[in-house]
């Protein structure tokens, strides 16, 4: 969800801004934000899913609610 909210709020930005200050945005600085943004939500993504997974796993082991809080908890970082 903050990826998607991220992207249309920077997407608004980028389409409005030299709208209403008549100056084109940089292509050099539009470019970079894109993929950088773009890397750092996949990798949250991917993180957040793997942690989802071991919950998961642990769970239908039979675990209890914390030792799947403690499996996950490096992939918060």
């Amino acid at each position: 969800m903050y990826s998607f909210v991220s992207f249309a709020t920077w997407g608004a930005i980028d389409g409005l801004l030299p709208r209403i200050t008549g100056n084109e945005l940089s292509e050099g600085a539009i470019g970079p934000h894109f993929w950088l943004a773009f890397v750092g939500g996949s990798v949250y993504v991917i993180s957040i899913s793997a942690a989802g997974i071991l919950q998961g796993a642990s769970w239908v082991a039979g675990e209890s609610f914390i030792i799947s809080v403690d499996a996950a908890k490096p992939m918060w970082l």
